[in-house]
């Protein structure tokens, strides 16, 4: 069965509750091909709260660890920030996964070219911003 309604673009099926949805009751999910969720956010609300009931003794495990996690989510978050900063090829080559778009040298030359365009761009306009709070309007246009 085809999620998306066969009349109305907006409406998506659920399998859990089995009703046709508007998108906005569904969570985003990028990989998967219309960038929706499988189930609604109600369905997956109640998956989720069983699942946690069904494993809860794995979870107090793992909240048990003292610090460590917290310290190896630190680590990670650090990397992540690391390969995004100086635009790594294999952080680029997610994105374009992420995008489907093809993944060659090329493609992840022009992608860091684009994300260091927009970066620039984002700091003018902060800068901007900035001084056009700063000073009054007269000096900035010359009248």
């Amino acid at each position: 069965m085809k999620r998306q309604h066969p009349t109305d673009p907006n409406l998506f099926w659920c399998p859990k509750c089995q009703t046709y949805k508007a998108r906005e009751e569904f969570s985003r999910n990028k990989s998967l091909f219309n960038g929706i969720a499988k189930y609604c956010k109600i369905c997956f609300k109640i998956f989720r709260d069983i699942n946690y009931q069904r494993h809860i003794s794995v979870h107090q495990e793992r909240s048990k660890v003292n610090g460590k996690t917290q310290k190896h989510k630190n680590l990670v978050i650090s990397y992540m920030k690391r390969r995004r900063d100086t635009l790594s090829s294999g952080y680029i080559a997610e994105k374009l996964n992420r995008s489907r778009l093809p993944v060659s040298p090329e493609t992840i030359e022009l992608k860091r070219q684009q994300i260091i365009m927009k970066r620039t761009l984002k700091q003018f306009k902060q800068w901007r911003k900035e001084n056009e709070n700063e000073s009054n309007h007269s000096n900035v246009y010359g009248k």
